[in-house]
């Protein structure tokens, strides 16, 4: 298996951005690149917004988001397995078969692949060539990191300008400003015959225990702060589109092109050790929210009181116990006609 860090230009955060390309791994073993785009200054205003640009490009976005995966990880086989790819590499006699991990994050996806390519027989686990890919930096030092202590082998300097025999884009699309472009885009660079594999959210389960823990935090004198009151206020809140509705999306798929279009909703029950785990792990999601339901003074006032207020509310109500939190996502798959 080789692997490659890049930024593709396929997914928009925003239109016509510059790219720049930075080696960040060089080892007798790995090596990869990445193609960052430059400052969100060529990104539109709601293209910005939307995507929360400014912090996936943090220096810190990196190390906050990593504690994410305790969350993210429990669906990433279901979305791998949905988008069929050990079928694929099995039946492939000699064909590698070029995968992308669009908006790659921290690379859980790409981990997982991996991990999942070492229990290939022999014979298989050269075929697959893996390309992880995103706009931020920050995160890609992640997956960078992931790289050097896991060991994943065959990686190398490479533009990702190849097309691919499946692209797999795990929990994006409902971020993104324009997602009828960007499943567009999927498809283009997907070969004739190829798959494209994504998961959005359904139903993200911290939304009830974190919109009650709000309800009465507020600047003096004034309205408490807004809070999504349902995992469908979330979900809408960034990109258009009814991404945690399975007729949907299948409608989108199939109008950008694929054919054999199947959706599935998955559910995964995250389990918690206790408070402490839960804090460390939704500071990204607390950021989203805080940037896209506050106003800015509420941001001022109130960011440093969010994390405690939370935090006492959960431990009155789990009493120091582990509890479990839902995550439901959407599984959709389509093909690429043949040429």
């Amino acid at each position: 298996m080789s692997s490659l860090i890049s930024t593709p230009t396929t997914l928009h955060l925003g239109p016509d951005p510059t790219k720049n390309n930075k080696p960040i791994i060089k080892d007798p073993t790995t090596t990869a690149v990445v193609s960052n785009l430059t400052t969100s200054e060529f990104l539109n205003a709601s293209g910005d917004e939307a995507n929360l640009t400014d912090f996936w490009r943090n220096r810190e976005a990196g190390n906050i988001y990593r504690h994410a995966e305790h969350l993210t990880f429990p669906v990433t086989p279901c979305l791998v397995d949905y988008a069929q790819l050990c079928q694929m590499v099995s039946s492939s006699s000699t064909k590698v078969v070029e995968v992308m991990d669009m908006c790659c994050g921290t690379g859980v996806v790409s981990s997982y692949i991996q991990k999942m390519m070492r229990e290939l027989p022999g014979a298989q686990r050269g075929r697959v060539r893996l390309t992880s890919a995103d706009s931020s930096e920050a995160q890609l030092g992640v997956v960078k990191e992931k790289v050097e202590r896991e060991g994943w082998v065959g990686s190398e300097i490479k533009q990702a300008d190849i097309m691919f025999d499946v692209v797999i884009v795990a929990m994006a699309l409902m971020l993104i400003s324009d997602p009828y472009i960007s499943l567009s885009e999927c498809f283009r660079v997907t070969k004739p015959g190829g798959t494209v594999a994504t998961s959005t959210w359904v139903t993200e389960g911290w939304i009830p225990d974190t919109r009650d823990a709000v309800a009465h935090l507020a600047l003096p004198g004034q309205q408490p702060v807004s809070w999504p009151q349902s995992s469908i206020e979330l979900t809408s809140a960034w990109g258009p589109g009814a991404w945690e509705s399975p007729s949907f999306v299948k409608s989108m798929f199939t109008a950008a092109g694929f054919v054999d279009v199947e959706v599935d909703v998955v559910t995964k029950w995250v389990p918690f050790s206790g408070v402490d785990q839960w804090c460390t792990v939704f500071q990204a999601f607390m950021h989203g929210v805080m940037e896209r339901f506050w106003t800015k003074a509420q941001r001022e006032g109130l960011k440093g009181r969010l994390m405690p207020t939370l935090r006492a509310f959960m431990e009155e109500k789990y009493q120091g116990m582990p509890f479990e939190v839902e995550r439901t996502v959407l599984l959709a798959r389509g093909r690429k006609p043949e040429a």
